[in-house]
C-alpha cells in the first residue's frame, strides 16, 4: 500500500487508454486513494482489463476505503462515443468528476518497427483521438461545474532542439491544445492541464525492439545517454493523482514533464 496523504473518496475517473503499465498503476494508485476507476480500453484489451479492475475491487476487502474499478471496451474516435461511454461510466458509478486521456501514452504510434521516431512528415494524426475525448468529456464536465481532465503524452527523452519528427510536433502541439483548452474552460470549474513522460517502460521496449529485457534496453539507451533514468510507473502516477484533487485547484492549461529533470 503506497504512503500518500491526498484522498479521492467520492470522486470517479474515467481512464482512457491502451492497457499498459501506465494504466494499471494509474488504477492502483487511484482506487488506493478511495476514488472509483473506469478503465476504458479497446475489444482487444477488454478481457485483461477486466481480470485487472476485477482484482483492483478484491482489494476492497483489505481496506473498505478502497475504490472500485471497472473495465469498458469503447471506440471513442467520435464525440458521440465519447458521450455515450461518459453516460455508461456515470451510470455505473453515479457520475464522473476525473478524465484521463492516457492514448498517446502508446509508443508504437510514433515509432516505426525498428523503434526508430516517424518523420514529421508521416501520414498518422496522433492527437484526433485526444481532442475528440477532451471534446465529448467537456461538456459533461462543465455542465456541472467541476472536474479535472488530464492528457497524458509520451515525451521525446532524447530530443534536441533541433529534433523534428512526428513526435516532437505532437509534444507542442498537445502543449498549445492544453493551453487553449484551459482558456477556455477557465473560471467554469473545470481544469485540464497535460503530462509529458520521460523514459518509461513501454518507451525502452519500442525504442529498442532488439532488447528483450527493460535492462538491456536502458544499458543501450545509457551507452548514449549516460543520465537518463527510466521513470517508474507509480511517479507517474503520483503526479497524476495530485492533479486529480483538489489540491490542484490552481493549475489550469498547464504543461508538466515527469523526467527527472534530464532530456
Amino acid at each position: 500500500m503506497r504512503e500518500n496523504k491526498i484522498k479521492l473518496r467520492d470522486k470517479t475517473v474515467m481512464l482512457v487508454g491502451p492497457f499498459t503499465q501506465v494504466i494499471q498503476s494509474l488504477t492502483t494508485g487511484l482506487t488506493e486513494m478511495g476514488a472509483d476507476v473506469a478503465i476504458v480500453t479497446s475489444a482487444g484489451s477488454h478481457n485483461h482489463a477486466s481480470k485487472f479492475a476485477e482484482n483492483v475491487s478484491n482489494a476492497r476487502e483489505i481496506s473498505s476505503d478502497f475504490g472500485r474499478a471497472a473495465a469498458l471496451a469503447f471506440e471513442l474516435d467520435k464525440e458521440e462515443g465519447v458521450k455515450d461511454c461518459i453516460s455508461q461510466v456515470a451510470e455505473i458509478f453515479g457520475g464522473i468528476d476525473v478524465v484521463i486521456d492516457g492514448q498517446l501514452v502508446d509508443c508504437t504510434r510514433m515509432m516505426d518497427e525498428e523503434g526508430e521516431p516517424l518523420a514529421a512528415d508521416a501520414d498518422r494524426d496522433l492527437l484526433t483521438p485526444s481532442v475528440t475525448l477532451i471534446k465529448g468529456a467537456l461538456p459533461f464536465l462543465t455542465g456541472r461545474n467541476r472536474g479535472r481532465v488530464i492528457s497524458l503524452i509520451q515525451g521525446d527523452p532524447i530530443a534536441t532542439e533541433s529534433t523534428d519528427t512526428l513526435q516532437t510536433r505532437a509534444i507542442a502541439e498537445h502543449s498549445k491544445l492544453m493551453s487553449s483548452v484551459g482558456r477556455e474552460v477557465a473560471q467554469s470549474g473545470v481544469t485540464i492541464n497535460g503530462i509529458q513522460l520521460g523514459v518509461t517502460e513501454e518507451y525502452l521496449l519500442v525504442r529498442y525492439p532488439e532488447k528483450s529485457t527493460i535492462k538491456e534496453a536502458l544499458v543501450e539507451l545509457n551507452s548514449q545517454h549516460p543520465k537518463i533514468d527510466i521513470i517508474e510507473a507509480q511517479e507517474i502516477s503520483n503526479v497524476v493523482m495530485f492533479l486529480a484533487s483538489p489540491m490542484s485547484a490552481g493549475l489550469n492549461g498547464q504543461s508538466l514533464v515527469i523526467n527527472k529533470g534530464v532530456n
